[in-house]
């Protein structure tokens, strides 16, 4: 763990690399450094000097990693670091929309495995993801917002759909709460997506 934080706290581009290769499942098996190296992502790519390409490269890079990894705390942080990259200052439109369409391939993918099933314990990162997307929402260029909204609308009628219908899997206790929140915050996003266009 504490080699993370030593890694964090140099910030290197390469140091960022180092990081997100002990973060994917295919070349750090073990789940508890995963979860080490991903809690420092956030803060290494704040502070980190990367250009707008070097974003949009890393934020690429993170989205099937997140797709491979089965840890709801890991994909928690995968998400706050791709949503870290939307909020670095000097990106243009173009730039900003690239990143925003990786978050939302992210988060389609995490929300299309928690409506399966499969893997109950994932509601868990698809509610932080959800509120992530929510404030990410001011200070990002027009053009992101829209994109990364519009990209997540399907999974989000899915979800906003699903209120009193939780898959078996997520029926009972604590995964219960957090679907019904999931389906709250979905809900909500869809408003502010309605809202959003009727302003543009």
């Amino acid at each position: 763990v504490n080699v993370f934080i030593m890694a964090r706290t140099v910030a290197p581009a390469d140091t960022v690399d180092f990081i997100i290769d002990n973060a994917d499942p295919n070349k750090q098996a073990t789940v508890a450094m995963r979860i080490a190296a991903a809690a420092q992502l956030t803060k290494a790519i704040e502070g980190a000097t990367l250009s707008p390409p070097q974003l949009d490269a890393l934020a690429k890079r993170l989205a099937p990693i997140a797709a491979r990894e089965s840890d709801w705390v890991v994909m928690t942080h995968e998400v706050e670091a791709m949503a870290a990259m939307l909020r670095r200052q000097g990106l243009t439109g173009p730039q900003a929309e690239a990143i925003a369409g990786s978050l939302a391939t992210t988060v389609n993918d995490l929300a299309a495995r928690v409506m399966d099933g499969k893997q109950p314990e994932l509601v868990n990162a698809l509610q932080r993801s959800l509120l992530v997307v929510r404030n990410q929402l001011t200070g990002v260029p027009g053009s992101a917002r829209t994109k990364l909204l519009s990209a997540i609308a399907p999974s989000l009628d899915r979800l906003a759909a699903m209120k009193d219908r939780a898959p078996d899997a997520l029926s009972k206790g604590s995964l219960k709460d957090t679907f019904d929140a999931v389906v709250r915050t979905a809900g909500l996003l869809q408003r502010v997506r309605s809202t959003d266009g009727a302003s543009r």
